[in-house]
């Protein structure tokens, strides 16, 4: 079997889609040591990201991987060329979109329809695309690989008459890495290096509208002045966009000693952070599975979250779930989670058998079992 994947959306800094597309193809690499791939990648990509492997060949193209314009005329024009030629039985196109026009069978995996469902969460110019692209992607691909069943039923929905038998849920994996982290020396190493209190609760997350990060200030400041709670805020991820008031409310409140945004945190360094946080506080307004609650929870830390339908699916009842937006709930879960250690306790162990059923392996095995069906279907009667 040989297939190829188009990487060139893998760009740093990697937030979730771009991470859940690493440890799928890593996955993928471990468990099929027989498999042929081809991986369609940009100039500025660092091969190393990626695990030693007999079948793997890497394709560089010639632009660097921060120009979108130049990687959106490779992916529709370039790339269906370099398909034809690379004997490839399928492509698998693991960022929402596939080539326009397509010599291969694809399976593409479409993590969230935001553009269609929450347009107000999107930048113009990625609504734009998404919108253009999307259903013809939907409806042309073999394959719609969803991580939930909430989005399933969204791409239903919005994309009719798309058959349910042609999307197929499969839940994200959490690499090994993410576990709880005792080594004394190694947490204050982390500690150190991003000037982290002692004691503190985290967000993980690109700043953006949809992770709601003013309700975390706000329910954070809430908290903190009803219950005195010695915890300061911790805000991790890279600056996005829509955001421009964070600053102000946090002069507004008063609280600037007490809020930290690390910025980009190192993938080597984030399980450490988990790992020292009293709580993850992830409040977001819309979700397609919520890559920092599933690593949260395998590092043994209590997490607050927002009650949407991929949440719910996702970690059930091992986290403190609050209605989205409801920033009185938000306070009372903050209060709730931190002032008592019987309900911190009881969310570290549930959240830890949670997450033990979310792994690449078995993401692995969902993707062999697609390609082979896919691969199968186009094989002559």
């Amino acid at each position: 079997m040989h297939i190829a994947f188009n990487f060139h959306a893998i760009v740093p800094p990697f937030t979730g889609v771009q991470r859940a597309a690493l440890g799928m193809l890593n996955g993928l690499l471990s468990a099929s040591p027989e498999l042929k791939v081809t991986v369609y990648v940009s100039a500025g990509f660092e091969v190393s990201l990626l695990p030693d492997h007999p079948g793997l060949r890497i394709k560089k193209s010639w632009f660097s991987n921060g120009n979108r314009l130049l990687r959106i005329f490779w992916e529709h024009y370039v790339l269906p060329v370099k398909l034809a030629q690379d004997g490839s039985e399928l492509l698998h196109a693991p960022c929402y979109i596939m080539p326009f026009f397509c010599p291969k069978p694809a399976v593409v995996n479409i993590h969230d329809i935001f553009a269609f469902s929450h347009p107000d969460f999107c930048k113009l110019s990625n609504r734009a695309y998404f919108r253009r692209m999307m259903p013809r992607t939907i409806h042309k691909a073999r394959r719609v690989i969803v991580p939930c069943k909430a989005i399933k039923n969204e791409i239903i929905e919005h994309f009719p008459p798309v058959p349910a038998s042609k999307i197929v849920v499969v839940p994200w994996g959490v690499d090994k890495r993410f576990h709880p982290i005792t080594d004394a020396a190694q947490r204050r190493e982390v500690q150190k290096r991003y000037g982290l209190p002692e004691k503190f609760i985290l967000h993980v997350g690109r700043g953006e509208p949809k992770k709601n990060i003013l309700q975390i200030i706000e329910g954070y400041f809430a908290a903190m002045t009803v219950e005195k709670l010695p915890h300061d805020l911790v805000l991790c991820g890279p600056q996005g966009w829509g955001l421009q008031r964070l600053k102000r409310t946090i002069t507004e409140l008063g609280i600037e000693s007490r809020v930290r945004q690390t910025g980009f945190v190192d993938d080597k360094d984030l399980p450490v952070l988990y790992a020292l946080a009293d709580a993850l506080i992830f409040p977001s307004l819309a979700e397609g599975f919520g890559f920092p609650v599933l690593e949260a929870m395998a590092c043994g830390t209590p997490v607050i979250t927002s009650d949407l339908p991929a949440i719910r699916e996702l970690a059930g009842t091992a986290v403190h779930r609050v209605p989205p937006g409801d920033l009185p709930a938000l306070r009372e879960a903050i209060e709730a989670v931190l002032g008592n250690e019987g309900i911190a306790n009881q969310l570290r162990e549930e959240g830890l058998a949670r997450a033990r059923n979310y792994t690449w392996q078995r993401y692995s095995e969902s993707l062999l079992r697609i390609y082979q069906e896919v691969i199968a279907e186009e094989k002559p009667a």
